[in-house]
């Protein structure tokens, strides 16, 4: 559909048929993983960005895959709209990957940057003996291939 007139009835399809096309991989996985849904703490979906504007007079973030779909079919609380809180205090919408790289990264000895080759590539800057990082996005990444 096009982007600046697509169908609301689609895209309230597409975030339940993506609801449950996640919530059917959870479920293979475990069953593959032979572990029990009622030992998941909980799910953390992120779901599948469709738009993303972290950057104009009203920023704003989109993803699908609903998670109450998630919850429902796996019986595992599910949590989610990680993008949107993050744009809500006014960062770019990818609150994950910096703590992740300060979990995984940060020294004591050295400031590091970190630099995430995703689709829309980002950067992570951690400052020496800190508990604070700041992340945004750079560059476009691997976009540039699927093009």
């Amino acid at each position: 559909a096009n982007p600046l007139t697509g169908n609301i009835n689609l895209l309230g399809e597409c975030d339940r048929a993506c609801g449950v096309l996640f919530a059917n991989a959870t479920i293979n996985l475990l069953k593959h993983a032979n572990i029990e849904a009622d030992q998941v703490i909980a799910i953390g979906s992120h779901g599948q960005t469709i738009r993303h504007m972290p950057n104009g007079e009203h920023p704003f973030s989109i993803q699908i895959g609903d998670p109450n779909v998630i919850s429902a079919l796996t019986n595992i609380d599910t949590i989610a709209d990680f993008r949107r809180k993050d744009i809500a205090l006014g960062g770019q919408g990818a609150p994950l990957v910096p703590a992740f790289h300060q979990q995984l990264f940060a020294s004591r000895d050295a400031d590091r940057i970190i630099i995430n080759i995703s689709g829309i590539s980002n950067i992570t800057w951690l400052p020496v003996n800190s508990n604070t990082n700041k992340g945004f996005d750079s560059v476009p990444g691997n976009a540039l291939l699927d093009y």
